[in-house]
Parts: C-alpha cells; sequence; structure tokens
C-alpha cells in the first residue's frame, strides 16, 4: 500500500501509518476480498472489479466498505491499482433488514414459510444424494383461539413467542423451526437413523409444548396437535411432504387433540372424501336433496308419544 487519501483516512477512521508500507496479505484476513478483486484484474490495463470488506475503524466500529478496484500497473503516473472505496455501512445494515423480514416471522424471529420451503428443497437434495430420510412436523396449537379471545391478541402473543423458544430449543441446530402464520409452526429434521426417532422427537416436542404458560399472572395450559411426513430417498417434492405432515396434523386435531399422527396414505384418500362431500353438501340445498323427517319420542311405559325430533336427511343421489 503506497498511498492513502485523506478522505478515505477520514471516513474510515484508519490512520496512515496502519496501512501506507503494508503488503495485503500481512494485514489480515479482512482484506482478503481486495487481494481477490486485484486477482480479477490483474490480466489487462484498465479493468476493473468490485469487492465488499468490513473494516474495524479507529473507533472500534464496523464498517462495510465498498471497494472499486482499477488496474493502473501500465499507467506511468500510478504504475499500480487503484482502489477507490464507498462506505456503504447503512445499506448494507439496511439489506440486512430487509433480507431477515423476508425470510423471518416477525413476531418469533423464526424462519417463514418461504425460507422453510427453500431449505427443505434443498434438504430433500442432500438426503437423495446420501440416500438419508428427513421429517417435517406441523404443529398447531389447540384451542388458540380461545386464548386470543379471553384473554387478548398480545397474550396470544406472548404464547406464540413462548412456543417458539420452546420448540427452538429442543430441536438440533442444523434442524429447522418456523412459524407459518398464526398458531401454525412446521419442523424440518434431517439425517434421520428411523421412523421412531421422528415419532420420539415429534413427542418430546408435544410434551414441551404442553407445558404450562404464565400469561398476567396465571398460569394456562397450551396443547398441540402434531402431524408427521417422513421422506425416504427418492422422494423429491416438497410440497407434498408439508401437504402430507399437514393431512396427519388434522388427523391428531380430529382424534382429540393433543397427540401426534404420522402420515399414512389412507389419510390422504380420507382427506379427499372429506373434501368432496363437503363441496358436494354445499351445493345439495339447491338440488333439493335435503328431506325433512319427524321422528316421534315414545314414552316406553306408557306407550303415549312425547314429542318428536327433527331429523334433515341427505338424499345422495
Amino acid at each position: 500500500m503506497r498511498y492513502v487519501s485523506d478522505s478515505a483516512i477520514e471516513t474510515f477512521g484508519l490512520a496512515p501509518r496502519m496501512v501506507i508500507g503494508y503488503r495485503l496479505d500481512e494485514m489480515g484476513e479482512l482484506y482478503e476480498p481486495l487481494i481477490v478483486a486485484i486477482g480479477h484484474t490483474s490480466s489487462g490495463h484498465g479493468l476493473m472489479h468490485r469487492a465488499q470488506l468490513a473494516l474495524v475503524d479507529g473507533t472500534g466500529r464496523e464498517r462495510i466498505a465498498e471497494v472499486t478496484v482499477t488496474n493502473m500497473i501500465g499507467s506511468p503516473e500510478v504504475g499500480g491499482f487503484v482502489l477507490n472505496c464507498r462506505d456503504i455501512t447503512e445499506r448494507a445494515r439496511l439489506e440486512r433488514l430487509l433480507r431477515h423480514q423476508a425470510f423471518h416471522d416477525p413476531l418469533t424471529s423464526l424462519a417463514n414459510r418461504a425460507l422453510f420451503n427453500d431449505r427443505l428443497v434443498h434438504a430433500i437434495a442432500r438426503a437423495n444424494r446420501s440416500g438419508t430420510r428427513l421429517a417435517v412436523m406441523v404443529i398447531d396449537l389447540d384451542g388458540f383461539k380461545d386464548i386470543n379471545d379471553s384473554l387478548g391478541h398480545e397474550a396470544g402473543d406472548q404464547v406464540l413467542a413462548t412456543v417458539a423458544q420452546r420448540l427452538k430449543a429442543n430441536v438440533q441446530d442444523g434442524d429447522t423451526v418456523a412459524r407459518f402464520g398464526g398458531d401454525e409452526f412446521a419442523v424440518l429434521i434431517e439425517d434421520l437413523d428411523t421412523d421412531e426417532t421422528a415419532t420420539a422427537i415429534a413427542q418430546r416436542l408435544l410434551n414441551v409444548v404442553r407445558q404450562v404458560a404464565t400469561l398476567n399472572g396465571r398460569d394456562y395450559g397450551i396443547t398441540a396437535s402434531v402431524g408427521v411426513a417422513i421422506a425416504n430417498a427418492g422422494r423429491g417434492d416438497a410440497q407434498e411432504l408439508v401437504r402430507d405432515a399437514d393431512t396427519a396434523m388434522y388427523e391428531a386435531k380430529n382424534d382429540g387433540k393433543n397427540s401426534w399422527r404420522l402420515f399414512q396414505q389412507s389419510m390422504h384418500e380420507n382427506a379427499r372424501e372429506r373434501f368432496r362431500v363437503q363441496g358436494e353438501l354445499q351445493g345439495a340445498l339447491e338440488r333439493s336433496e335435503f328431506v325433512l323427517h319427524y321422528q316421534p319420542c315414545v314414552d316406553l311405559r306408557t306407550g303415549r308419544i312425547e314429542g318428536f325430533e327433527a331429523l334433515l336427511r341427505w338424499r345422495h343421489p
């Protein structure tokens, strides 16, 4: 380093004695991006390349510099590489914030659905290469609407943040916990050895969610329903895997809540049948398929009719 301008010294708080006379490869790993950028421009006069590096200024604050490297080796007046620097610390901070907001839930700081799906796609590709398996779990809190309605949304947010912390603390660092929205969470578990490992993890997560939460000085019980879908090597559709876990979660809801279910293909068939029946039921009134019957209620001791039940029956074609 032969020369540093006054503006660069002022912007980055670097005293000339800290850089002038030193080789870049002697100045620490922070300057490695500059060495790479110079390498890209060394093949021809006038070539330019940009790099970013983090510098610690004289006050100890980290500053992000955008550096344009220009090859001026062939210039008699310069005879070297010229580095033009801009302080982009605030811009870089804003970009990091926007990236975080785009892929994380603002309430819990967990991954959101977009980031979860991206990680799931890559996890499936890794599992297919290595011949391992993975599991997706969809977790939905039971009766969460009652908390919002009775205690307010602030208490509901506190419950969601508490559940997020419990889930995050009970999976390994390489696994992903996400909030899909509302009171629905998802967990991605990689490198499973057996299906039983996945169901054991589901039970553990169910147990930690089940612990009481203190709201407004009172203890409240929280339960959840968990659906588990396992992908063996060769299965490559992330959306289907999440859908299957969601289907299993609703099976747990229908079976009484506060439990987990492992996805079986029959669940998908049952879900499709329910969806079909619901669709046909919506048009049944317009098609005059409902018939009203009155069924008498008889006192068996006296034989007298004491009243009637009104029954609506569906004459499905």
